[in-house]
């Protein structure tokens, strides 16, 4: 049981999970659950969407502290700012079972 959940606590986790709520997001954790560490053309071909399409999905999960990001040359790395977020995925996917 959560105890002293306040207000802006709810509001936050209800902005975290708007913002997992897309397939190809959970997909991303995914992967990077898998690779530890990709770049947005790596990311784009595992999932099969286009690059523009990754990298506003990538922005959008970075802005929330939900990926960390690393510029290498001119590449960006992208990696889970937790790695719990994975176990979440597979805990959410036990309980549709």
């Amino acid at each position: 049981m959560l105890e002293g959940l306040t207000e802006s606590d709810t509001q936050r986790v209800a902005e975290l999970l708007k913002v997992l709520a897309h397939p190809d997001r959970l997909k991303i954790i995914n992967s990077l659950s898998q690779h530890r560490e990709l770049n947005v053309t790596s990311i784009q071909e595992q999932i099969t969407i286009s690059q523009s399409l990754a990298s506003h999905h990538l922005v959008k999960m970075s802005e929330k502290g939900i990926l960390t990001k690393v510029r290498r040359g001119n590449e960006i790395y992208y990696s889970l700012a937790d790695p719990i977020l994975a176990e979440w995925l597979t805990l959410l996917l036990k309980i549709q079972r």
